[in-house]
């Protein structure tokens, strides 16, 4: 053997070794948690406006004692600043927690945390390290429901994952035929919804996730890491349990827990909800086919129930999501076999729920067109779960006509029967694998696959609705143009007082049956003086606290000239959400010069209000994720919409009042005092319609006593009299003018005399 010959013989067998040694270094262990950490401005903003929320997780990961049965692996990127001398901003990075510190395992130049490719390439680059018995991955970031997804990248223009991106990198890194994942976990808003349980099917067994916005403290992880690195044999349902219950308490003791949600659910028994949902959806349907007033009776009904996110009238920003056991259970009476069976399947699929005191949720959440916008219902049926419900939301927004009708019904015709499929194949496990983990059979993959492949559906499901399609769609049509004409002959109607001031307003049948929602506003109004040349227009809000008799068509309120005060304060305070029990206001305040909203609960049994939650607006007027308590010597500024009052401006924001909140500061409904109070009911059908009553004043005198008049007579006597307001104080000015001329007169008579 020559030596060339000799030193490719040692080649070969060092390359071999190496290998070998590469091998072996995949460890089995019990658990491996992939940790995918989108910053964003939830870790970039400064300290002061409530970032760090990234690094301040990361600690608490380290703090636990994971390392040996938990191996914890990170990818961090999507943050144009990091609160920590550890992760670079210009980088992705992926850490290891080991030993109370983030061992780096590997980096790249920095990539788009939005895309499919770097979840995949993270992936793959743990399943190279470690084969671990038990998986689970968190997605960490702002999230966006079913009609956004996870993880904005601040340094990508905020892409984002969509859930078909999220299952594609899956796709990619694992098996056709296995269910890698454990547990698929959502630290980020308004995930807990029936689109992502449908697109991590089959790719999990647990999702855990919040229907509502969550704060920016996200999940405890320090104690569910200890439990279960000291137990990692424990079922996923006690696990799960674990991280809702650490959670809730987490924020319970950071004053943040009142609005909160989080739940698991069971993905394999998903299908029979899903399926379960059709079949109320068909249901409904069926019975809607001859009424026309079906859209009101729904939108009614979501009126009332608990809506999750956006809900910015001003902006026009909506995050469109309503939980869905209370929806179905408002609308039940459509399909009552049909919501019953639903119920029954609803209660299998959720694990374990967890809510606050002031939010109503039955684990998981579902889509509703709140904001009447169609970029979110063409986002929702072509990216998430497209179910019978959604026809009627279509025909709603106006935006299916005949042929679109019928392309849709075949779509959800072949959802149905991919969902089908997977129920058969995950049924006999679907009740206890989060128990034992085990299981009788492996589900085949994937919904992208099934539904997209034109394999010819049954028809079982839709045949009748299709064949109804024509039918539908005229009459819903019909049905729009009814509403906008009854809701237009509500423009100006007169409102009543009875003796004891409360206001009623009292409005035929035919027309009270376009009517979804009925809410108060008030204004505050000045004339035009030296001091405000075109007078003033300030808007204090809306209520709901009224009365509603949808039969007889009466709708009335207690009028007592008291609004929501923060220490005598009167707040600018829009309705944000309704119940039975109690009422959730926005209210744009700054607090230290910055523009934040302040979550407000009323509730009905106590009389009480209470601050829910409080976070930044950006730009452009949403919330963020970062929350923040009020602390004593915090300056805060009321900002109400104001416009001139004779004068031709929009309205626009302004600074009315700043005082300093203290640890004996409270919100009360407080006497406006002497005041010149407009007052209207507003009136809105289920098409985005919408009309206000006459416009009353209410003038409150220095002993709070209330006087009611037409604002319009109020006008006509301004003019009447020059510009000149009928009021006490210019009369009396006036008189005073007329005696000093007459003294003058007289002055000059004696003179010439």
């Amino acid at each position: 053997m020559n030596i060339l010959t000799k030193a490719f013989t040692v080649l070969m067998l060092l390359i071999a070794a190496s290998l070998f040694s590469t091998a072996q270094a995949k460890q089995s262990v019990p658990w491996v948690i992939y940790f995918y950490l989108v910053g964003s401005d939830l870790e970039s903003s400064s300290l002061e406006d409530g970032g760090g929320s990234a690094t301040r997780d990361l600690v608490e990961i380290a703090e636990s004692a994971a390392g040996s049965n938990v191996k914890f692996l990170v990818l961090t990127g999507g943050a144009g600043q990091w609160h920590n001398d550890v992760v670079s901003s210009k980088k992705n990075q992926m850490f290891e927690v080991t030993g109370g510190d983030l061992k780096l395992l590997k980096e790249w130049p920095q990539a788009n945390m939005g895309d499919s490719s770097t979840l995949a390439r993270f992936l793959k680059t743990g399943e190279s390290l470690y084969q671990p018995e038990h998986r689970m991955i968190i997605f960490w970031d702002h999230g966006g429901g079913p009609t956004g997804g996870v993880g904005y990248d601040e340094n990508f223009n905020s892409d984002f994952l969509k859930l078909s991106e999220i299952t594609a990198a899956f796709k990619n890194v694992y098996s056709q035929n296995s269910t890698p994942f454990e547990i698929i976990g959502f630290d980020a808003c308004l995930m807990g919804s029936m689109s992502s349980a449908y697109h991590m099917l089959g790719w999990g067994h647990v999702m855990i996730a919040s229907e509502e916005s969550e704060p920016s403290l996200g999940w405890n992880y320090t104690k569910w890491l200890n439990a279960l690195e000291k137990k990692p044999q424990m079922s996923l349902r006690e696990l799960s349990k674990n991280i809702v219950d650490t959670y809730v308490e987490a924020c319970d003791e950071n004053d943040s827990g009142g609005a909160v949600t989080l739940s698991a659910v069971n993905l394999d028994a998903f299908p029979e909800l899903a399926i379960a949902y059709n079949e109320f959806g068909v249901g409904v349907l069926d019975a809607v086919s001859e009424d026309e007033d079906y859209v009101t009776q729904i939108e009614r009904a979501a009126n009332k129930v608990q809506n999750f996110g956006l809900k910015n009238k001003d902006e026009g920003q909506y995050s469109d999501v309503v939980d869905l056991g209370a929806m179905v259970n408002g609308i039940s009476f459509f399909a009552s076999d049909e919501a019953k069976t639903l119920e029954k399947a609803l209660k299998k699929f959720v694990v374990y729920n967890r809510t606050g005191p002031y939010i109503t949720g039955t684990g998981v959440s579902v889509y509703y067109p709140v904001g009447k916008g169609r970029d979110n219902f063409n986002f929702v049926t072509s990216n998430g779960l497209n179910t019978p419900m959604n026809l009627i939301y279509g025909l709603q927004l106006n935006t299916l006509n005949e042929k679109g009708f019928s392309n849709m019904a075949d779509n959800i015709e072949k959802v149905d029967n991919y969902l089908r499929k997977m129920q058969e194949m995950t049924s006999p496990y679907a009740a206890t694998y989060v128990d034992n983990y085990t299981s009788t059979a492996t589900a085949p993959r994937h919904q992208e696959d099934e539904v997209s492949s034109g394999r010819q559906s049954s028809g079982s499901l839709m045949a009748s609705i299709t064949q109804n399609a024509s039918q539908m769609t005229t009459s819903s049509a019909t049905s729009q143009n009814t509403s906008k004409d009854n809701i237009a002959k509500l423009e100006d109607i007169a409102i009543s007082f009875d003796k004891d001031n409360n206001a009623f307003v009292d409005i035929p049948k035919d027309i009270m049956k376009s009517i979804s929602q009925v809410e108060m506003v008030m204004l505050l109004y000045e004339f035009p003086s030296e001091e405000m040349k075109d007078g003033i227009l300030i808007t204090l809000g809306s209520d709901v606290q009224r009365e509603i008799d949808w039969e007889k068509g009466r709708i009335t309120d207690s009028v007592n000239g008291k609004w929501a005060a923060m220490d005598g304060h009167p707040l600018p305070i829009t309705v944000a959400n309704e119940s039975d029990d109690y009422v959730t206001y926005d209210c744009h305040v700054k607090i230290n010069g910055i523009l934040h909203n302040m979550t407000i609960v009323f509730n009905y049994e106590t009389q009480k209000y209470s601050i829910l939650g409080i976070a930044r607006l950006n730009e452009n007027g949403v919330p963020d994720r970062n929350s923040r308590k009020l602390k004593p010597g915090d300056k805060i500024t009321t900002v109400f919409g104001v416009q001139t009052l004779t004068g031709d401006d929009e309205e626009v924001n302004a600074d009315i009042d700043t005082f300093e909140y203290t640890k004996d500061t409270k919100i009360e409904d407080t006497d406006l005092g002497e005041s010149n109070v407009l007052y209207a009911f507003t009136f809105s059908d289920a098409y985005g319609n919408s009309s206000q009553s006459e416009i009353v004043a209410l003038t409150i005198d220095d002993q709070n006593e209330l006087s009611v008049e037409k604002f319009s007579d109020i006008i006509k006597k301004y003019e009447e009299n020059g510009g000149a307001s009928d009021s006490n104080d210019d009369g009396d000015a006036g008189d005073d003018d007329d005696d000093e001329e007459k003294e003058n007169d007289e002055d000059e008579g004696d003179d010439e005399e």
